[in-house]
């Protein structure tokens, strides 16, 4: 199927389906390959939580960030983030993945400046965007121990992140409500 120019990402729902993002839209397909629906949303990441619902992160025009969070059908519940790097904010957003718990990592990270596509900070918030904990900053150098942009969460609920464009990935610390490490 063509979804557009650009697809980014895409995730499986608990019952099969897949959702695709290309851009500005998210595309849930049927199991047999066949469109159910799509909405036009400005999207770079996709998951899918265990009870069906379905979170995007976004970048638009690099002046607007966030993450959204929908019914499988496209429905918006919610919204959070903004531009910045303070808590609770998700400039560059990477990736967003879902816990067997149903909170959610976001990952950010920004090439521009510091040129070396890792990931710089990891927010874990509740389903509704509660900020439970974060860990790393942005600032040139060797933010942190995170190798890349990609999160994915097993189902003990530890956060891994992998390389862009490389074949390892890293466990990452588990963060404390109060961990700050925030760079202005």
């Amino acid at each position: 199927k063509q979804l557009g120019v650009g697809g980014w990402d895409l995730a499986v729902a608990p019952d099969g389906t897949i959702y695709a993002t290309a851009w500005s839209s998210v595309t849930r397909f049927r199991t047999d390959g066949s469109i159910a629906n799509s909405w036009n949303t400005d999207a770079d990441s996709v998951a899918v939580a265990p009870d069906g619902t379905v979170y995007v992160a976004y970048e638009a025009s690099l002046v607007e960030y966030g993450i959204r969070r929908f019914t499988g059908g496209g429905y918006l519940l919610a919204e959070w983030g903004s531009e910045g790097v303070g808590d609770g904010q998700v400039q560059y957003p990477a990736d967003v993945a879902v816990a067997p718990d149903g909170t959610i990592y976001v990952a950010q990270s920004y090439d521009g400046e510091c040129g070396n596509n890792r990931v710089h900070r990891i927010q874990h918030f509740s389903a509704t965007g509660e900020l439970l904990g974060k860990w790393g900053s942005f600032g040139i150098g060797d933010p942190t121990p995170t190798p890349g942009p990609t999160p994915t969460v097993t189902p003990t609920n530890t956060p891994w992140a992998s390389s862009r464009g490389a074949s390892h990935a890293t466990p990452t610390p588990t963060p404390s409500p109060t961990e700050t490490h925030l760079d202005a």
